[in-house]
C-alpha cells in the first residue's frame, strides 16, 4: 500500500494544480522541539485561508469516514503540523481503497476480477482544530517522545 500511497500522491499533486488549486508541498521543516515533519501539501483554499493538506490512502472503511477511532493517527499527525505551521485549518485527501466493504450488498455479481470489498472512494474532508486541541496534541506528542528518549 505504499507504493499506491506515493504515486497517489504525486498524481493528485499534479492534478490539484493543474486544475488551479493552490497547494504546494513543502518539503521538510523543523518543529521548535527540533523534530523534522514535512506535511504533504501547503493549501490556500477558496476563502484564501492558509491550510496544511494531507493525503492518505487505506484500505479501511470509508462509512465512518475520518471521524471513527481507526483515523485517530491522520489527526494526531495533522493537527501537530498544523500547531507547528500556525493554522487552525487542514484539508484530508481521503482515498479509501475498498470504498465501504459494500461491493456484494450492492447486488452486484463477482467475475472474479473486481475486488471483494468495494468501489474506491475518495473523499475531501476540511478541518478546523481548535487551539486548545492543538497545544495539547502537541503535547502530548513531545511529551511521548521525551518518554522514550526520542527528544
Amino acid at each position: 500500500i505504499t507504493a499506491i500511497g506515493l504515486a497517489w500522491e504525486q498524481w493528485l499533486e499534479r492534478t490539484l494544480i493543474a486544475m488551479g488549486e493552490q497547494v504546494m508541498r513543502p518539503g521538510e521543516l523543523v518543529s521548535p522541539e527540533g523534530i523534522i515533519y514535512s506535511p504533504d501539501l501547503f493549501v490556500i483554499d477558496q476563502k484564501s485561508l492558509f491550510r496544511i493538506g494531507e493525503i492518505k490512502t487505506t484500505c479501511m472503511s470509508a462509512k465512518e469516514g475520518i471521524e471513527g477511532p481507526k483515523c485517530d493517527k491522520y489527526h494526531t499527525q495533522t493537527k501537530l503540523y498544523c500547531y507547528w505551521s500556525e493554522t487552525p485549518y487542514a484539508r484530508i485527501y481521503a482515498l479509501f481503497l475498498r470504498g465501504d466493504y459494500s461491493f456484494t450488498k450492492k447486488g452486484f455479481k463477482r467475475t472474479g476480477h473486481e475486488s471483494d470489498d468495494g468501489f474506491p472512494e475518495f473523499r475531501v474532508y476540511d478541518v478546523t482544530y481548535g487551539a486548545r486541541e492543538l497545544q495539547e496534541n502537541e503535547q502530548m506528542v513531545v511529551n511521548f517522545a521525551k518518554s522514550r528518549r526520542m527528544l
